[in-house]
């Protein structure tokens, strides 16, 4: 996925415009913008919880009923809230705007951002209609500038990227993205795509992206004032599911037992699920199966990594190598309770300490950073002396015997020095890598990026499957 220019006009088929057309006093201030599809388009939306709601959200949810769209009318400089006619202004905005289009009233969605409490004038609009709609084009921006009420700058992005080969682009613009409380009630955002998507699909991936929020640790008072149990009641009155990636395994699991919410496991020190979806994706979309598929984990496997992909290895029936000094094995009791698994799903586990050796016929080779999250920093000489023979280096790719082993990694990662860790534990070490070099990060066989594309997927696949 790459930044693209456009905006809302980047997608095939879509244009855009916005003009001045007297509701606002201000005569540089432009304060009408029109979206234009060329075709009826698949369209949702999602809108304010708050109890004030405009009337073009009214009207906006009836024309979407039937799930398709084919314009977006907005102005700026007056809400059309709390007003005694406001259904009967915005219906006839929907109005002019069709019959400027050729198209029904039923397919332009309606918006209005401003000044609340005052009557919306209809005739700037009604004598602005012809103007906006030929000056149709590729002017995402001057659309931008048309919502605009107390922003300092016009908000607009577009991107492309690729499905199945083919270019897709998803473009958008917004105001008031700095004023989402209460529950987004000043912020508008209209997002296109050429994409071939359903209303359906459309639906779940905003109602998927919108409604986050976050508790960093200054923001909680998990398990110091409040203990978990009530943090997880608080939080499951308030929100439809719960991520927790701290360290701690078992401050996730109280968390589940005692939420009414779905709780999902974003990262602990001993375990780290969603990544291995997200690895499975990868391997699958790479060679097509998972049953059979040899996997090779080099360093220090006692902690999340090292026991989620041998967990997930012998669910999924891939062959699963752990590689590095004893000490450095999964805890004895997990491999055991693995190693029954395994036995149900044809997987084999096996722990090596010679690299050549592990890595011999392998599909996958995976590491990680060597020295994990929480850990002190003095314990980092004792990992470079103990685990640099077991960095990933392209004599070690080639060790597999196979020109289609693929290198993986959950990131981040010290392949360089462009990092604050990296450098100063390059420095002081006297290396330029850590687990993998730099050479093998950045070759073909690498495949972390897709890796780390496929978190997001697999996290959203969870979540729908969930709540």
């Amino acid at each position: 996925m790459k930044i693209t220019e456009g905006g809302v006009t980047a997608a095939k088929g879509f244009t855009a415009n916005g003009i001045h057309c007297g509701i606002r006093k201000n005569k540089t201030k432009r304060d009408l913008s029109l979206i234009f599809s060329s075709v009826p388009a698949n369209a949702a939306s999602v809108y304010t919880t708050n109890l004030v709601k405009g009337a073009p959200l009214t009207v906006t949810k009836k024309h979407l009923e039937d799930g398709k769209a084919q314009a977006v009318i907005c102005n700026s400089g007056n809400a059309n809230t709390c007003n005694a006619n406001g259904i009967e202004i915005a219906e006839r905005m929907s109005e002019l705007t069709a019959a400027a289009l050729g198209i029904p009233p039923e397919d332009v969605i309606v918006a209005s951002t401003g000044v609340i409490g005052q009557p919306l004038s209809l005739e700037p609009i009604a004598a602005g209609m012809e103007s906006l709609a030929a000056g149709l084009g590729a002017h995402s921006g001057l659309a931008a500038e048309g919502i605009m009420t107390t922003d300092t700058k016009k908000k607009e992005i577009a991107v492309s990227f690729d499905i199945g080969g083919v270019e897709c682009k998803i473009g958008g613009i917004a105001k008031g993205s700095g004023m989402i409380h209460p529950n987004m009630a000043t912020m508008l955002v209209f997002i296109t795509t050429d994409c071939a998507i359903s209303t359906q699909m459309l639906k779940l991936a905003l109602s998927t992206d919108m409604g986050v929020t976050y508790l960093d640790p200054s923001g909680s008072q998990i398990g110091k004032k409040e203990s978990i149990a009530d943090t997880a009641r608080v939080l499951s009155s308030m929100f439809d599911g719960i991520e927790y990636r701290g360290y701690a395994q078992a401050t996730v699991e109280e968390l589940a037992k005692y939420s009414s919410v779905p709780v999902w496991n974003g990262l602990t020190d001993e375990f780290h699920p969603t990544q291995i979806l997200a690895d499975m994706l990868t391997v699958r979309e790479q060679f097509g199966r998972l049953k059979g598929i040899n996997l090779v984990y080099m360093g220090d496997a006692r902690f999340n990594m090292g026991n989620s992909l041998m967990v997930g290895c012998a669910k999924l029936g891939l062959n699963f190598t752990a590689c590095a000094p004893e000490k450095y094995f999964p805890d004895a009791a997990l491999v055991a309770e693995c190693r029954a698994i395994a036995a149900e799903s044809g997987s084999v586990l096996r722990f090596e300490t010679d690299p050549t050796a592990a890595v011999r016929g392998a599909d996958v080779i995976y590491t990680d950073i060597w020295v994990s999250m929480g850990e002190p920093e003095s314990v980092w000489q004792e990992r470079i002396a103990e685990l640099s023979p077991y960095q990933v280096n392209a004599a070690l790719m080639a060790a597999s015997g196979k020109a289609e082993t693929v290198f993986m990694h959950c990131l981040p990662s010290y392949h360089d020095l462009k990092t604050q860790v990296g450098k100063e534990m390059g420095e002081k070490f006297g290396r330029d890598s850590m687990e993998v070099t730099d050479e093998v990060f950045k070759s073909a066989q690498s495949v972390v990026f897709r890796e780390a594309e496929n978190r997001m997927h697999t996290i959203k696949a969870v979540m729908a499957a969930t709540l």
